[in-house]
């Protein structure tokens, strides 16, 4: 396997990495897939590229070879990655994609966007009374639109001067 300055396996597919664990073990394709519990016809797939090294799977295999799952999960996303970068329709995309820029705080928004019609919101309803009106709604015993009861009497607000809470 070919190494980096870094010590990790670079420019390999999950599925080259896992044939030379498999010789190294001296296994065969089948008799890994049964003992793993997979079908054979899984483990050839992504020996030839065409399926992905699932969570489950990197598990399994961090189990019967003594690695860690990190290490397949971060075999297939490596390749998954480089796969995406030299994929054409994706580089175009990527290339027409505007950064997003952060509004600094307190700056005020375009007009057209403070005056356009937020959704779901009523016409003539302000804001603070749609609050208020779902909160009393999420209570129960309460209609919309009535005010709270009073607060002045309160279980904790006692005279006698007991604080054995």
């Amino acid at each position: 396997m070919a190494k980096s300055s870094t010590g990790k396996i670079s420019g390999k597919t999950p599925g080259s990495v896992l044939e030379k664990y498999i010789k190294d073990f001296n296994l065969s394709v089948s008799g890994l897939a049964f003992e793993l519990g997979q079908n054979a016809t899984t483990f050839k797939k992504i020996l030839d590229g065409s399926k992905r090294i699932t969570v489950e799977l990197g598990l399994l295999l961090a189990k019967k070879f003594g690695t860690t799952a990190d290490f397949w999960i971060d075999l297939q996303k490596r390749a998954a990655l480089a796969e995406t970068r030299a994929d054409a329709k994706f580089q175009k995309r990527f290339k027409e994609l505007k950064k997003a820029v952060k509004e600094p705080k307190g700056a005020k928004a375009p007009v057209a966007a403070a005056t356009a019609k937020k959704p779901g919101r009523k016409p003539g309803r302000p804001p603070a009374a749609a609050a208020a009106a779902a909160v009393a709604a999420k209570k129960p015993g309460r209609k919309p639109g009535r005010k709270p009861a009073s607060q002045t009497t309160s279980v904790f607000s006692s005279n006698s001067g007991d604080a054995d809470f």
